[in-house]
């Protein structure tokens, strides 16, 4: 499986410490995790710790930049105009990659890529996969959940009462 991340999932990731836990959830699954020009582009707009992270984190050999294919972007953006340049990358890259799957936080990036029928999962599920994968204890999860609110992370009240139930019942 591939997993080809949005700049928000990888933001909300270094903000919580747990690059670090995706790199041993790679090593230890086999999943791919990959990043496109487009979110590169879109890290080097923000704290620069940010794309050194994942810059190193391709230096290292766990993490790879793909390109979507020619022209597909600008399809999709006639599709959904509302979307900025990386969700849109990760959506391209996606619909032409067999068995590849989209993290994204983003409401409207999640609808659209409903809409094309493409596998989608977000933070959280990450989470999760860490927990399940035992590279977060119960008490981790749980403290992670906890930061991402604290870092305006959004997520219904609903959600998260199954994350934290599903966490508490040590997923």
């Amino acid at each position: 499986m591939q997993l080809f991340l949005d700049t928000s999932v990888i933001v909300i990731l270094w903000q919580t410490s747990l690059l670090d836990k995706l790199r041993a959830l790679s090593r230890l699954t086999g999943v791919s995790i990959a990043v496109t020009p487009q979110v590169l582009g879109e890290l080097a707009k923000g704290p620069p710790a940010n794309l050194e992270a994942v810059r190193r984190a391709c230096r290292e050999g766990w993490m790879h930049v793909l390109s979507p294919g020619e022209g597909l972007i600008e399809e999709l953006q006639l599709m959904f105009p509302n979307l900025g340049e990386g969700e849109l990358s990760v959506i391209a890259c996606v619909k032409t990659s067999m068995g590849a799957v989209a993290i994204l936080d983003d409401e409207r990036a999640r609808r659209a890529a409903d809409e094309l029928g493409l596998a989608y999962h977000g933070t959280l599920w990450l989470v999760m996969k860490m927990k399940r994968s035992g590279l977060l204890s119960r008490q981790e999860a749980l403290k992670v959940v906890e930061e991402l609110v604290l870092h305006h992370f959004y997520v219904s009240e609903e959600i998260m009462v199954q994350v934290v139930s599903s966490i508490e019942r040590d997923c």
